[in-house]
């Protein structure tokens, strides 16, 4: 028989029971820190998605944009921006995250220690966060500006669509349809370029935990 400890068990029973425990806990890191996904190698967890689902419900975003699936996206795609920020050496100046960061604060109408603590986030964490949202937002501003739409598929549209169009003469809605045709072009060279890089393989999704069995 074993060693008797304190309180009358044995040593190979409290080393029973702390295998059991430290394997409970192991199960509970994975299910905050599963991993759903990678881009350009580097993890994309559950806990991030958590995370990011509770910053949204404090801004105040309806529950179909805080959806796993959703918020994972979103992660994805943050991601890839800010990795081709990067790449064209964009900048997030110290003035620019710190907007950034009173803006969340605005928009969760909390002070930002206590959007730490709310969200178990130490500031530095969060800093990079909103860094993250510069990048993303310069990366996308980059690219819309790269956007061309010519004037001869402006008039064509007005010509097809004159009918639904308002009374204003055609110079009039010039610009009006351009910035419509352009936004629509951007969104959709932009999802183009996502699809291409998951098929390069620059990101894996991988099941989320509530799928998972499921």
């Amino acid at each position: 028989m074993g060693a008797a400890v304190p309180g009358g068990r044995t040593r190979a029973a409290l080393i029973a029971a702390l295998a059991v425990g430290l394997a409970a806990g192991s199960a509970a890191g994975a299910l905050v820190d599963a991993l759903v996904g990678r881009v350009d190698g580097y993890a994309v967890t559950w806990s991030e998605i958590r995370r990011e689902a509770a910053i949204r419900k404090l801004e105040g975003r309806p529950e179909a944009e805080r959806g796993a699936r959703v918020v994972r996206d979103a992660l994805v795609r943050r991601r890839l921006f800010v990795a081709e920020a990067q790449r064209l050496r964009l900048e997030a100046s110290d003035e620019e995250i710190d907007a950034e960061l009173r803006a969340l604060s605005a928009r969760c109408g909390r002070p930002n220690p206590e959007l730490c603590r709310l969200l178990g986030l130490d500031p530095e964490h969060l800093r990079l966060r909103e860094r993250q949202e510069v990048l993303a937002r310069k990366y996308l501003a980059f690219r819309k500006e790269l956007t061309f739409v010519p004037l001869t598929d402006v008039m064509r549209f007005i010509r097809e669509n004159g009918d639904r169009l308002s009374g204003s003469s055609p110079l009039d809605l010039r610009g009006e349809v351009r910035d419509y045709l352009l936004e629509r072009k951007f969104r959709k060279e932009l999802e183009e370029w996502i699809r291409e890089q998951v098929k390069a393989g620059r990101v894996e999704l991988l099941p989320l935990p509530e799928e998972k069995g499921g």
